[in-house]
């Protein structure tokens, strides 16, 4: 059944003279599927609400995209919030890098370049954080894929930590374990990100 809302928002565009073509990519790019988008326009040809000859040019943004669960948008939050701990550690050595490299003489050269890479890795992994919030808040697929592989790492990642911790272990297992679960299981979330 189509989004009556995308249905709506298409007979409007189309009552203001703007092409069917244009509405349609106005509307993917807002992150709506094609399957409701094809299917909003079905149902708006079929009612005779099309006008192939429509064309003009639009700087207006289609409707967005709802229905992202607020869970989801928790966990936007929390990536948001956790880039926060890589792009602080990746400072402290880059900086911490070329400081080691001037007093250790003859080593530092080498561990300070090593020191000063692994910080550089450390705001990518930053950028990437900030980028996959963004991708959640957003609802679209890539990001509950890379989220899922980061609930995979950290559950396995706590399965390691429980042999020598238990507490800790257990706590990641938990916690990345229950985020995976629900970006996997849950229906509205599978909804909101196809």
């Amino acid at each position: 059944m189509a989004d009556q809302r995308v249905v709506n928002y298409i007979k409007e565009q189309l009552s203001r003279g703007f092409a069917a073509e244009q509405i349609r990519q106005g509307l993917l790019s807002q992150g709506w599927q094609e399957a409701i988008v094809g299917e909003a326009m079905r149902i708006v040809a079929g009612s005779g609400g099309m006008n192939p000859g429509n064309a003009a040019s639009t700087s207006q943004s289609p409707v967005s995209k709802e229905g992202v669960p607020g869970l989801v948008k928790f966990l936007a939050i929390l990536y948001f919030i956790s880039a926060a701990g890589p792009a602080f550690g990746g400072f402290q050595m880059v900086t911490g890098g070329g400081i080691f490299a001037v007093f250790l003489g003859a080593l530092g050269p080498s561990i300070g370049t090593i020191i000063i890479i692994a910080g550089i890795l450390m705001f990518l992994l930053a950028i990437l954080y900030i980028f996959v919030g963004i991708g959640m808040w957003k609802g679209q697929k890539w990001s509950r894929i890379v989220a899922i592989i980061f609930s995979v790492i950290g559950f396995l990642g706590g399965i390691y930590i429980f042999t020598t911790n238990i507490i800790s272990g257990a706590i990641s297992v938990i916690i990345s374990g229950g985020i995976g679960s629900y970006l996997i299981a849950s229906k509205k979330v599978k909804e909101a990100f196809s």
